[in-house]
């Protein structure tokens, strides 16, 4: 059980599910703090914001926990291929319906 919202928040508990596209290897072109995104559901827009609302830089949340970790005695390891770090949200969310295509 979440004992308070910080922990809700910690621990982005609220999310219902992810959507994952083919993985970018020339990132290093984007600028990963403005870079726009929008969301659709049913062929009309539901969202738009972007990738630096939440934190700003996503490198910064990375940072963020590799410092934590650090502080901890632990540190981050070899990325896991099964894995996903989500280092930045956007400030909209959908309901879906069973209807929804």
């Amino acid at each position: 059980m979440l004992s308070d919202a910080f922990t809700l928040v910690a621990q982005n508990t609220w999310n219902g599910a992810v959507v994952l596209g083919t993985p970018v290897t020339a990132w290093r072109g984007v600028d990963l703090e403005s870079a726009v995104t929008r969301a659709g559901l049913n062929d009309e827009a539901a969202g738009q914001g972007k990738t630096g609302d939440a934190l700003g830089h996503p490198f910064e949340a990375v940072a963020w926990l590799a410092n934590l970790l650090n502080r901890r005695g632990r540190m981050l390891g070899r990325p896991d291929p099964r894995s996903v770090f989500l280092g930045g949200g956007q400030a909209y969310r959908l309901s879906l319906c069973r209807s929804d295509g």
